[in-house]
């Protein structure tokens, strides 16, 4: 955009926008274009699966036996459950090619939330610079949803922004009144492959304005439409990707589930404008639930003649809408469950689900939503366990439920007695 700028200046009546160059652009996700081992490398190490110090200048010589590379191909298939070993198939190779955020993966790391970067404050200013009234538009809309589930505000500030928003072509440098006028580290390529991309708010831009960026790639065919409609054949949603780089920016690292908003990869079938749960869990996790989750509730209490109620207060059980740190809980689990390679750590009523083959650890999600039975909670009581022939068995009260161990969901319930027990509570069940 600032290009585009200058040549308008310098030209006069000169007028460059972007369907001018559109055909000029080479689209690199070709099917054709080849894909090998040099190419797997780049890729690897520009998303945080190779080290910077890795070679890869003489790569071409190199096969699979090079552990270090078969390491981070594996690393990579892990990330997002793909079938390999190592080897670079063709399952892998699609996914690299496909257009995706330029915010390196954590592939290492566990998403423990006290590892995380957030923003000191919870009012957050922003700014999308040069941006059209679509655009505006559309950057409302998305700061609007996430505001929708956490206790944030946003707010439009063309002065003093805390969240800088701008278009980038291939080479491009940070904003002068924002991260300063050097380069930034991360080249677009044109159109397709890497979208968009944004910092973390990490502390090394804070002062006393802190302000941190998201960049757009202008080569993009981008559609402004916000309402659940497909998007045209060979356009990239704007509001989905930058819902995506905004959630950077909040301090959200990327998701293996898919079809989460933080899922390293467009989604080009995606049209709710709503966040996935996996999202929604993720970002309470860092700033909490609205401030309408934290209001008092009115209780009435009415005299035995019959007066004018009187109201009293109580205060809702904030502690239980917030998702807690599976590190401050971890010697008080209540139930333990083993269950197609998956570990489930049950603790009061949040639930969380770790595959024995990932180094990684998703937020925890609340009973009721991942099972969909009401009030359960098995801090209070309430078993669960697996018969030989694979099926799930739940004790909840009075009744007990069969539960599909492929997606948790509730086939059947029945009263406790029908099992042959006598009339007792799941709480007496040992």
């Amino acid at each position: 955009m600032r290009i585009i700028i200058c040549l308008c200046v310098l030209g006069g009546a000169l007028s460059l926008t972007q369907l001018d160059y559109e055909e000029e652009i080479e689209d690199v996700n070709d099917e054709n274009h080849e894909f090998d081992l040099l190419s797997a490398a780049k890729y690897l190490k520009q998303y945080g699966y190779l080290s910077e110090n890795y070679t890869i200048t003489s790569l071409q010589e190199k096969n699979y036996e090079d552990d270090i590379l078969s390491q981070a191909i594996l690393k990579f298939q892990d990330f997002y459950d793909i079938t390999g070993d190592g080897i670079l198939n063709n399952e892998t190779i699609q996914l690299m090619k496909k257009p995706r955020c330029g915010v390196q993966d954590h592939p290492e790391k566990f998403t423990i939330y006290r590892d995380r970067v957030k923003w000191k404050h919870n009012k957050i200013r922003w700014k999308f610079l040069l941006g059209s009234w679509l655009d505006q538009k559309v950057a409302q809309k998305c700061f609007e949803e996430w505001a929708r589930h956490t206790n944030l505000s946003f707010y439009r500030n063309e002065t003093s922004p805390n969240i800088l928003i701008s278009y980038g072509r291939r080479y491009h440098k940070y904003s002068k009144r924002c991260m300063g006028i050097s380069k930034c580290p991360y080249d677009f390529d044109g159109r397709g492959l890497v979208l968009g991309h944004s910092h973390y708010p990490d502390g090394v831009n804070e002062g006393a304005e802190p302000c941190y960026e998201i960049h757009l790639d202008i080569d993009e065919r981008w559609d402004r439409n916000i309402t659940n409609k497909s998007i045209p054949y060979g356009y990239t949603s704007l509001y989905q990707t930058l819902l995506h780089e905004i959630g950077h920016s909040l301090g959200l690292f990327h998701s293996s589930a898919n079809p989460s908003v933080m899922y390293s990869f467009y989604n080009d079938s995606r049209s709710k404008l709503e966040l996935e749960q996996d999202d929604i869990y993720a970002i309470q996790s860092l700033y909490g639930t609205p401030k309408r989750f934290n209001v008092r509730n009115k209780k009435v209490l009415n005299s035995p003649t019959m007066r004018t109620p009187t109201t009293t207060t109580t205060t809702t059980d904030v502690i239980s809408l917030n998702p807690p740190n599976l590190c401050s809980v971890n010697n008080n689990i209540d139930r333990i469950l083993v269950v197609n390679n998956h570990l489930y750590l049950f603790y009061k009523d949040w639930v969380w689900v770790i595959s024995l083959n990932k180094k990684r650890i998703e937020p925890p999600m609340r009973l009721k939503d991942y099972i969909g039975i009401p009030e359960l909670n098995f801090h209070d009581g309430g078993h669960i366990y697996q018969r030989p022939s694979g099926e799930i068995i739940l004790f909840h009260k009075t009744k007990y439920y069969l539960i599909d161990s492929t997606n948790f969901k509730v086939q059947y319930e029945q009263p406790i007695e029908n099992m042959g027990l006598p009339k007792i509570s799941s709480y007496k069940v040992l």
